[in-house]
């Protein structure tokens, strides 16, 4: 997900991959809700070895194949971008429906904290080590009073899509070990697909304020993937002016800083009202999106990769929660869904926008005063309906606004 499109921007073609981006993103549209579906019908563990499976099939394919030729064309690394991306439209939603599943409500901030210090530190490591393999190491130097020297080539981009492929085989052998008890015995629907597609927007439509509080609180993850995969290699490339060290060093730290919420949160926000605490991480993802626009600096970006990590798993944890307390775990994949939809929807318009003459080579640093507008426009929507949302009881079922 670092490395294609790093790989077209060095190429010159980012106006291609913010065109493909963008049609992977509507395609998303659709493939959310029949995963909303598939989450919701059949066992998440099994969700989870399909998947993987699958991904991990073609990604090896891919790689094999450049790696026999000898070359990677521009539409296969296309390829395994667009295959991935949809992959996380049913990892991330079946992960939570599953955690939601096995874990008691006293302790979904826990879980969800533990989820993201996991995922991000991962994160953090593939981050440091795409800087590597992007743009490869040479450094010599004395160290502890050592002469040292550390060589160390780029790779191609077929090494790395088998590196990655062989991750997803990983992946399935863990899966696989796993045992568990739900917390929560489901009725799953069995009905046709269609009817059970509609169950999310049901329930969304009986519980409007949910269905507010789940899109505007969705802001910062609009504006964090829209940042990584759109947004980081031009705006690092045309506007800084600097290289894929500086590429691999913002996405390490903005996985630090998800790390450092899933950390901290669960004991800063402990006795604050979950709409307070979202408005607070909303408001430093819109400070980070000021400051982009404005400072053209690498090392100040280096800090924004920070705040926006920690604002953007800040928000998702508390966020998550809340929602778990009050949507069914046999509802829970189709309602996030139906959340999904509203949001790739969100992120195709701000990356065709993004794809425009008007923020083309240097202008790219515009992008962050309208995303910087949006987050801040969903923080006052919040702002308005903060005392219902605060008094809104758990485990509503029915509720409208």
């Amino acid at each position: 997900m670092l490395a294609v499109p790093w790989y077209m921007a060095q190429r010159g073609r980012s106006e291609v991959f913010f065109l493909w981006f963008g049609v992977f993103t509507l395609i998303a549209i659709v493939w959310s809700l029949l995963a909303g579906s598939i989450i919701d019908r059949f066992p998440r563990k099994n969700v989870f070895l399909g998947t993987n499976a699958v991904e991990g099939a073609i990604v090896i394919g891919v790689a094999s194949f450049g790696l026999t030729t000898g070359s990677m064309t521009e539409s296969m690394a296309l390829a395994v971008f667009g295959l991935t991306f949809l992959g996380y439209n049913i990892h991330y939603p079946n992960l939570y429906a599953f955690g939601q599943e096995i874990t008691p409500p006293d302790q979904y901030l826990r879980i969800n904290s533990q989820l993201e210090v996991i995922s991000q530190s991962t994160r953090a490591l593939s981050g440091a080590g795409a800087a590597i393999l992007l743009s490869g190491v040479s450094w010599e130097g004395i160290l502890l009073g050592l002469d040292l020297s550390i060589q160390i080539p780029a790779w191609s981009l077929a090494e790395i899509f088998m590196v990655d492929g062989v991750t997803y085989l990983v992946a399935m052998v863990l899966i696989a070990a796993i045992r568990y008890t739900p917390y929560t015995q489901n009725k799953v629907e069995r009905g046709k697909l269609w009817e059970r597609l509609k169950g999310g927007f049901r329930y969304l439509n009986r519980n409007r304020l949910i269905a507010l509080f789940g899109y505007c609180t969705h802001s910062n993850f609009v504006v964090a993937v829209v940042t990584i995969h759109a947004l980081l290699s031009p705006y690092i490339t045309d506007w800084l002016g600097a290289g894929g060290d500086v590429v691999g060093g913002v996405q390490m730290l903005y996985s630090i800083g998800c790390v450092a919420a899933g950390v901290v949160v669960k004991r800063w926000f402990a006795q604050t009202p979950t709409p307070k605490a979202l408005v607070i991480t909303m408001a430093i993802a819109t400070l980070g999106c000021f400051t982009s626009a404005i400072g053209q600096s690498s090392i100040l970006f280096f800090g924004v990769g920070l705040t926006f990590g920690f604002a953007n798993a800040g928000s998702r944890i508390l966020r998550t929660s809340y929602l778990f307390h009050h949507i069914p775990n046999n509802l829970i994949g189709r309602v996030n869904s139906v959340f999904h939809v509203a949001n790739t929807i969100t992120r195709a318009f701000f990356i065709f926008l993004f794809g425009t003459i008007w923020f083309h080579g240097p202008a790219i640093h515009l992008s962050y005063w309208v995303l910087g507008g949006f987050v801040l426009l969903n923080l006052s929507v919040l702002g308005i309906f903060y005392s219902r949302l605060v008094q809104l009881p758990k485990d509503t079922v029915a509720i409208s606004s």
